[in-house]
């Protein structure tokens, strides 16, 4: 049976300076590659984040990072309205769950989402889980 997919939504509004982090902490979990897509949502940040992410993320993405999807449409739709961009993306496309990202939170521990997936699968009336911050 094949793991369920995740999206990962990051605003990057205002990010860039975390950026490479929280890519890094992507890149290390154990959940495997091919079953993680992350959506980097600028929300026309003000800082050089859209450079950064075409120069130094977007090259990566399917290689060193799971796939990277920009979604940039040059609008704030601030916090709640950005990730619901990325939520409706994600649910259009099937994906089984959505871990919503703030902009400067990388993640540490490299089983991180291998153990959120665990704890849904486990109970059927879970709804939402997130790991301790």
């Amino acid at each position: 049976m094949s793991k369920p997919r995740i999206a990962i939504i990051d605003l990057t509004y205002n990010s860039r300076k975390y950026l490479k982090d929280v890519m890094e902490g992507i890149a290390e979990q154990t959940y495997g590659k091919e079953h993680i897509s992350v959506l980097l949502i600028p929300n026309n940040s003000p800082d050089d984040v859209i450079e950064f992410t075409e120069r130094e993320i977007m090259p990566k993405s399917g290689k060193h990072y799971p796939e990277v999807v920009h979604l940039d449409d040059g609008i704030n739709h601030g916090f709640s309205g950005g990730n619901n961009k990325g939520i409706r993306w994600a649910m259009e496309r099937g994906f089984e769950y959505v871990f919503l990202n703030n902009g400067d939170l990388a993640l540490n521990d490299p089983n991180t989402l291998e153990r959120l997936v665990e704890e849904l699968e486990a109970d059927p009336q879970a709804f939402s889980a997130q790991p301790l911050v």
